[in-house]
């Protein structure tokens, strides 16, 4: 009740934004202004013919490159690698198992019916890495994991840690 109080009670305003997007080598930079809004209608319209006729002969001023941090991924469970299947290679969840059984089958997978997204700790991990340098399919990438020096990016580290486990069975 109190929030819908809340919003009947909003003034909504009109607003314009400033938006600009340019080609730098081939590729699409779309340009962020901090104020996101103009709620006047005529300072809108002024950024606008300024941004227009100064477009041949703009000059970026300065550069504010933000790293991009990616975390690695949680082990696969169950439900994980049903929803990566689909939206990557647009398998069903049926045909998405049916082909992890054969792998399991084939002792390519682990056992692929598990919630479990946490390693044990007793786990050598690099131990079953080196020993897949022999395999004609994953050796090369398998040494290169384990062959790069500790601080590099590319080199081997142990994956995080999910929040479920199921006791049963290691993550896939």
């Amino acid at each position: 009740v109190a929030r819908q109080l809340e919003i009947d009670a909003h003034d909504s305003k009109p607003f314009w934004k400033v938006e600009l997007a340019t080609t730098v080598e081939n590729r699409r930079v779309a340009w962020q202004w901090r104020r996101k809004r103009v709620y006047d209608e005529g300072v809108a319209a002024l950024l606008f013919d300024r941004v227009r006729s100064a477009a041949a002969t703009a000059t970026i001023a300065r550069v504010e490159p933000k790293p991009a941090v990616r975390q690695k991924p949680i082990p696969l469970c169950t439900l994980e690698l049903q929803k990566r299947a689909s939206k990557w290679l647009r398998l069903a969840p049926d045909a998405t198992m049916e082909v992890a059984e054969k792998l399991y089958q084939r002792g390519i997978l682990s056992y692929p019916r598990t919630e479990t997204e946490i390693f044990k700790p007793g786990l050598d991990l690099q131990d079953l890495l080196n020993r897949q340098r022999g395999d004609p399919r994953f050796g090369a990438f398998a040494a290169d994991l384990l062959d790069k020096p500790a601080g590099d990016p590319k080199a081997f580290a142990p994956p995080r840690a999910g929040k479920r486990d199921d006791e049963a069975h290691p993550p896939i």
